[in-house]
């Protein structure tokens, strides 16, 4: 129960509490109020714009894997991202071209799909989507903070009296 106060003047009593712009009531348990904070969160989130530029009539059986893993995996972390077909569109291609650091840029011909941005900031290729996975930071190569439900999951929450 919260108390809200003027000074010494006691203003209302309530059991609710507004955070992330959820309404936190503590007469609900953790596992119905986690699912409304995580939406939340994944909402604000959602205001990045993520990409994959993926090519859909790849002739090559591994690239359409690789693009296959990549969209498999951000659907089913429920992390929203549009899928960017190279192959329809020169202007997409041209510009996921541009945009990829010279650093990064294969030594020999143009980079294959899967290539993935985030608010048009060059992430990575699925090498380095596949590194990430492998050491547990694909968040930070996705430039962004782990989900509060993926956190919450992992605190040892005490019981209430």
């Amino acid at each position: 129960m919260h108390q809200y106060r003027l000074g010494v003047i006691l203003l209302e009593y309530s059991s609710m509490e507004k955070d992330l712009g959820v309404l936190v009531d503590f007469k609900f348990s953790m596992r119905q109020q986690c699912p409304l904070v995580a939406k939340r969160v994944n909402g604000i989130q959602g205001c990045i714009e993520r990409s994959v530029s993926i090519a859909s009539s790849s002739g090559n059986l591994g690239s359409s894997k690789r693009q296959q893993d990549v969209v498999r995996f951000l659907e089913a972390n429920r992390i929203e991202f549009e899928e960017v077909d190279i192959t329809m569109s020169e202007e997409k291609r041209q510009w996921m071209y541009r945009n990829i650091p010279e650093d990064k840029q294969p030594a020999e011909g143009n980079p294959l799909p899967p290539q993935i941005f985030s608010d048009d900031r060059y992430c990575g290729d699925y090498d380095s989507f596949f590194e990430s996975k492998e050491s547990n930071t694909v968040f930070s190569f996705l430039r962004l903070k782990p989900t509060l439900a993926s956190k919450m999951w992992n605190v040892e929450v005490p019981q209430r009296q």
